[in-house]
């Protein structure tokens, strides 16, 4: 298993080998640094390839990248109505292999909205996407993301913002 260390300004991941050696060594930039590119969060899934989640370009965004070599395998940029700064701020990886997301989208008339997504493994598709009209608050605040274990069916994404936890179960339903 490889250490992973990331690094924020541009979504620059370092990925070390587990002894801290060079050896397998890999570090990935994706974005630009200066325009406000962030990684906020960063996850393995079982093949060791590299899940990191974000903004990139103002959307909230989602990339995999290989294990061996650090190559982008997948990019997944997701844009609210309003236009406005879209982010990421959790990942994780469900036992299929799929990615689970959770962040703020900003909608028009609504303002910034709690969303969770999940995305394929294998090629970054959206599989759902579920949306909760959120406070508006522009505050970073603390998100969590979890993937269904066996005693559950459904992945729960908890939203702390100003104190009051925002807790809801996200159906697997398309999206419309």
């Amino acid at each position: 298993m490889r250490m992973l260390v990331l690094v924020t300004r541009a979504m620059l991941v370092v990925a070390l080998a587990a002894t801290g050696a060079a050896a397998g060594a890999w570090r990935q930039t994706v974005g630009a640094p200066g325009v406000g590119d962030t990684a906020w969060a960063v996850v393995t899934d079982g093949a060791n390839d590299v899940v990191t989640a974000g903004v990139l370009d103002g959307h909230f965004a989602v990339v995999k990248l290989a294990a061996g070599d650090g190559h982008e395998l997948w990019e997944r940029r997701i844009d609210g109505t309003a236009n406005g700064l879209d982010r990421a701020f959790a990942v994780a990886v469900d036992a299929a292999g799929d990615v689970l997301a959770a962040g703020t989208l900003s909608n028009a008339g609504t303002d910034l909205d709690f969303t969770v997504v999940k995305l394929a493994g294998g090629d970054g598709h959206e599989l759902w996407c579920y949306v909760i009209d959120g406070t508006g608050s522009s505050e970073i605040p603390d998100y969590h993301i979890t993937s269904p274990a066996a005693s559950r069916s459904m992945p729960v994404a908890t939203c702390w913002r100003l104190g009051i936890s925002r807790t809801r179960r996200a159906a697997p339903t398309s999206p419309s």
